[in-house]
């Protein structure tokens, strides 16, 4: 129990499990397409090709149980740069708080490395997740789509003459889930069909920035209530969805292929630390609600990871697929260790590096905790701010699911290798189990201050209403 708790608190020391260092300085990509779920790629075993993430893959190590640390962007995207879970990082809502200027990224510990650093983003999110810091180039909020925006990170990627950091953060397929005619053509028809599931944006459901202390509020619950939890779709209208959000996914899959290409063919390729990951996934009424943020089901938790080494790279081996649990706070201190560089201490995340190299990881913990308040919206969630999130602790085929009420929290116990669907829950028959995540879980909790969200400013809410959230 004692050594589940360091793992799970980040005290195992990432050095020790460096491998060599590399021969020269890498280059790295880390792309990240909102909403993507690892069980939406044919190289997981979807029927829905996407071919260029499986070449991508082919050529390296997919990590095929990598688990996010929460179904939102803001916390997702903190913890993928840091390598801390969000309670150690301290951005916690849609909007929040920047990083602390003291804690290090991915950005700022590759340019103190002395590499050129830049961010490409559709909105602000990641300029207003890190204040900027660490990037000494940021391109967002112009790009009419995710295929101008890896056109411009390209354009600026061919004239670096150093080593250079290039993360990009694409929409993905992310609701509304648009597609053109030849995109839906193999997949279904549009006509007749029921799209309610794709009018309106989040203002029309309601939603707007509010008082200081509760995130993005919800204005009018039950409207929000019955477009994403009490929803009347018909199963062949379900189905319709879900065609939509693959004709989106694989315009991703396209868009980084073309993107993946153009390294290809500079000879770039074989230079650069390639990683495609995701913030989170997506839920199509498995769990009773639509889209992501109110639950740490695994339709939202589980997401890509993709890392490809440049050849010549020491810790490159034959391309393989890893079925071990991973979680994305373990990005940042693997391209740390990949590129020879020091871990900072104290992350969450440890270093996929032996992994990669053929080698063992020892079995570590994965947390989770859901978005922001949903009080009055979704029919479970009681309490607001941060003591009401919904919490998980993911570990060897378990996963405890914490759920705070007013007259005490609830525990729910899933056996996912004999219940992957979370359909039933064993608390109650195994308490060992339920004491065992609990001794993970409690020291996070315990170190989880009530801390009010930042308030939104007229740019930002004009930002977040361009991609749909307001």
């Amino acid at each position: 129990m004692i050594a589940l708790r360091a793992v799970a608190l980040g005290c195992v020391a990432c050095l020790a499990l460096a491998c060599a260092p590399p021969q020269r300085p890498w280059n790295v990509l880390v792309v990240v397409p909102d909403t993507v779920r690892a069980d939406h790629l044919s190289t997981n075993g979807y029927g829905i090709e996407t071919p260029h993430l499986d070449a991508l893959a082919a050529d390296g190590v997919n990590f095929s149980q990598a688990i996010t640390v929460a179904p939102r962007t803001f916390q997702s995207f903190a913890s993928i740069l840091t390598g801390l879970y969000p309670p150690h990082h301290g951005v916690r809502y849609l909007g929040d708080w920047p990083l602390a200027p003291d804690t290090p990224t991915l950005a700022s510990e590759l340019a103190a490395a002395g590499h050129v650093t830049a961010v490409f983003d559709r909105v602000t999110f990641i300029r207003r997740i890190t204040a900027g810091r660490g990037f000494g180039f940021i391109e967002d909020a112009s790009a009419t789509s995710d295929r101008d925006l890896l056109e411009a990170a390209w354009d600026w990627i061919a004239e670096q003459e150093r080593p250079f950091f290039a993360f990009v953060r694409m929409n993905g397929p992310h609701w509304p889930y648009g597609a053109t005619p030849e995109q839906m053509a193999d997949l279904d028809t549009c006509q007749g069909k029921d799209h309610r599931f794709n009018e309106g944006g989040w203002s029309a459901l309601g939603i707007a920035a509010g008082a200081r202390g509760k995130g993005l509020r919800i204005t009018d619950p039950e409207q929000y209530r019955r477009a994403f939890f009490d929803y009347d779709y018909s199963e062949e209208t379900i189905r319709h969805m879900i065609a939509h959000y693959d004709a989106g996914l694989r315009r991703t899959d396209a868009d980084i292929g073309w993107l993946i290409d153009r390294l290809r063919e500079s000879g770039l390729l074989d230079e650069t630390v390639v990683v495609v990951t995701s913030d989170h996934g997506e839920s199509f009424g498995e769990h009773g609600y639509l889209q992501h943020g109110a639950r740490v089901d695994e339709p939202v938790l589980r997401v890509p990871l993709i890392v490809r080494l440049p050849p010549g790279h020491p810790s490159r081996t034959a391309p393989r697929t890893v079925d071990q649990q991973v979680r994305t706070v373990d990005i940042a201190p693997t391209l740390l260790d990949a590129l020879g560089r020091a871990v900072p201490e104290g992350l969450d995340g440890i270093s996929l590096l032996p992994a990669i190299a053929g080698g063992a990881l020892p079995a570590m913990p994965a947390y989770a905790e859901s978005g922001r308040d949903f009080v009055g919206a979704s029919p479970d969630v009681y309490l607001p701010g941060i003591r009401g999130k919904r919490r998980a602790i993911r570990h060897e085929g378990w996963k405890l699911v914490y759920i705070p009420k007013p007259g005490g929290a609830q525990y729910q116990l899933f056996d996912l290798a004999n219940d992957p669907g979370e359909a039933r829950d064993v608390a109650a028959t195994h308490p060992e189990r339920v004491a065992l995540l609990r001794a993970v879980l409690d020291p996070i909790l315990a170190d989880d201050p009530e801390r009010p969200a930042r308030e939104l400013s007229d740019e930002v809410k004009e930002q977040l209403r361009a991609l749909g959230y307001l």
